[in-house]
């Protein structure tokens, strides 16, 4: 095979064009890779920010939502308290009302047995007032003959 000296220049000329080419895109190469390194190191970063930051956030929600749930059991055991008390309030009112109505039936029988015994014994005074009355009556009557004759023996002067 016959090459000829021009053939074997350019041939060499291509050659340190390859290399040089090669050499530039090793660079290129280079510069990419750090390029993706501060990039892959970049969003290394922003992942652990974001990941620390919504560990923050479900720290701050868990203890939300913690006190949430013991306001809440505060609130459901004052209104426990609050229904019981209202409960034994309601109840000490029905048993004051029913000691009141009992109150209000034994005054009103007592007051009806007062007046029945109030009638009964102004009858039972105006029944004595009668045989008293009725006894006296009698006796001035069993009494005036007797009377009379000490009177008529009294003036005839006996």
């Amino acid at each position: 095979l016959e090459i000829s000296r021009s053939e074997i220049a350019a041939l060499r000329a291509s050659e340190a064009d390859a290399r040089e080419e090669a050499g530039e895109a090793r660079a290129w190469a280079r510069r990419a890779t750090a390029e993706v390194s501060v990039a892959v190191e970049a969003l290394r970063s922003a992942e652990a920010e974001a990941e620390a930051e919504a560990a923050r956030a479900v720290s701050h929600f868990v203890a939300d939502a913690d006190a949430a749930r013991r306001a809440l059991a505060r609130a459901e055991a004052e209104a426990d308290a609050e229904a019981t008390t209202l409960r034994a309030d309601v109840a000490a009112a029905a048993a004051a009302a029913a000691v009141a109505a009992n109150g209000r039936a034994a005054a009103e029988s007592a007051a009806t047995s007062l007046s029945l015994s109030l009638e009964t014994a102004r009858a039972e005074a105006e029944r004595r007032e009668a045989a008293l009355r009725e006894a006296g009556e009698a006796a001035v009557a069993e009494a005036a003959p007797e009377a009379a004759t000490v009177l008529l023996r009294q003036g005839d002067g006996v």
